[in-house]
C-alpha cells in the first residue's frame, strides 16, 4: 500500500501507469516518481488549479519509493542546491 509523503516542504505524490500485453491484459505498473513542492500544491488547491511537479526521482519505475528513501532523496537534492 501506498501514502504520499511530505518532507521539508516537499510532497511525493507518484502516478502508477498500467501497460498491457497484446491481449490487454495488465502485464506491468510502472511508477513515475513526481514530487512537488508544497507551496504550489496548497496554491493550486485554494485556486482550483494545476501545478506540475517541481522534480521527479529516477528511482525505479517498478516499485514505489518508501518514506526514507524519499527524505533521502529531498536531502541529497537539497544539499546540491544550497551549496551551488
Amino acid at each position: 500500500m501506498f501514502s504520499e509523503y511530505e518532507y521539508k516542504g516537499f510532497i511525493y505524490m507518484p502516478v502508477a501507469e498500467d501497460e498491457y500485453d497484446a491481449d490487454g491484459v495488465p502485464d506491468n505498473r510502472k511508477i513515475y516518481h513526481d514530487i512537488y513542492k508544497a507551496e504550489d500544491v496548497q496554491r493550486a488547491s485554494a485556486n482550483a488549479s494545476w501545478c506540475g511537479p517541481a522534480m521527479s526521482s529516477n528511482h525505479t519505475p517498478y516499485a514505489y519509493m518508501t518514506k526514507t528513501e524519499f527524505e533521502e532523496y529531498i536531502d541529497e537534492h537539497l544539499a546540491k542546491t544550497t551549496t551551488h
